[in-house]
C-alpha cells in the first residue's frame, strides 16, 4: 500500500490476503479527499479498522510470545 492507490490496494488485498497498515489506509483516504456523507462513513469505518487492527495485533503478539516460550 505504499502507492496510496485504493484500486491497487484492493487488488493486493484480494490476491495476497494481507490487510493494509491502518496508517497507510488513513493516508490514502487523505489523498483522495472524500466529501460529505461518504467522508463520514469512511471515517467511521476507518476508526473501527484501527480498533480491530490493534486488537488483532495484540492477539498475534500473545500467540507469538506463547510460541517463543514453548
Amino acid at each position: 500500500m505504499y502507492h496510496y492507490d485504493p484500486e491497487q490496494a484492493l487488488t493486493e488485498l484480494s490476491e495476497e490476503h494481507t490487510l493494509p497498515n491502518p496508517v497507510k489506509l488513513r493516508d490514502t483516504v487523505f489523498r483522495i479527499h472524500p466529501q460529505g456523507k461518504v467522508a463520514v462513513d469512511i471515517n467511521h469505518n476507518l476508526q473501527a479498522y484501527f480498533k480491530e487492527w490493534n486488537t488483532a495485533a495484540a492477539r498475534a503478539r500473545s500467540i507469538l510470545e506463547a510460541l517463543i516460550k514453548n
